[in-house]
């Protein structure tokens, strides 16, 4: 396929190419920088990493309240299926 390629074609594919690899290594030095954060923050707030991760996770996608209905549809599903035997 890329015998196909012009010269210029294939400089800008590699070109293309380190630029890509590059941005996946600043991504991935930047949630390790945000893993130590949570573990730190987490730590010193008195909760842990999971539930400082997860709000921070609702914070950056503003899915709150998306996140609130679907847990309340979850709950009443599961008291429906699972409490009935309880009854």
């Amino acid at each position: 396929m890329t015998t196909q390629l012009s010269a210029k074609e294939r400089a800008d594919l590699r070109i293309a190419v380190k630029a890509i690899a590059n941005e996946w290594a600043t991504a991935k030095a930047h949630n390790a920088g945000a893993g130590d954060m949570i573990k730190e923050v987490a730590k010193k707030a008195g909760i842990t990493p999971k539930q400082l991760r997860k709000i921070a996770t609702r914070y950056y996608k503003q899915s709150h309240e998306s996140e609130v209905a679907e847990q309340e549809d979850v709950n009443s599903l599961y008291e429906d299926l699972m409490l009935e035997n309880n009854q």
